[in-house]
């Protein structure tokens, strides 16, 4: 279920970013890929990668 919840957030980051990218110069666009990096996909990302891993090991 977390693992669900985890890559539906990834996966609408992802479409959020290119959508706020579309029709962008490259420095605007580097500007809305790092936010969304930052602010939306690492801590997702990473709640995913533990839960694998706490999964596998426990």
């Amino acid at each position: 279920m977390a693992i669900g919840i985890a890559l539906t957030v990834l996966v609408l980051g992802l479409m959020f970013a290119n959508g706020l990218s579309q029709g962008k110069l490259a420095k605007r666009k580097y500007i809305v890929w790092g936010t969304t990096i930052i602010l939306i996909i690492t801590p997702f990302f990473s709640c995913l990668s533990m839960g694998c891993f706490y999964s596998v090991w426990y």
